[in-house]
């Protein structure tokens, strides 16, 4: 079975905590079959305003929970490694990597 890629929406709270390694993991809805080795192509939404924002991330799954004594029924955590992003706060995320 090939990974499949699949585009979601995150919100920018979310995202920069993904580009920052301060959040390893991604809970969803299960309803698009999620599997060990697919894409998740994660685009800032805004929910207030209905729309896209220019910041996204491309992380790959590196490994599925999705066992109901740990999850809600129909929902998964993604272990994700980030393999490439675009940020539109690139000031904050450079004085995060720079106090490391």
């Amino acid at each position: 079975m090939h990974p499949k890629v699949h585009e979601l929406k995150c919100d920018i709270i979310h995202l920069l905590a993904i580009i920052r390694g301060e959040k390893p993991f991604e809970i969803r809805r299960n309803d698009r079959n999620f599997s060990k080795n697919d894409f998740l192509y994660l685009r800032e939404y805004c929910r207030q305003r209905n729309c896209y924002g220019p910041s996204w991330v491309m992380v790959q799954v590196t490994g599925l929970l999705d066992d109901p004594i740990y999850c809600k029924q129909n929902y998964v955590t993604m272990g994700i490694k980030v393999l490439a992003y675009k940020s539109s706060y690139s000031s904050e995320l450079k004085a995060h990597f720079e106090s490391r």
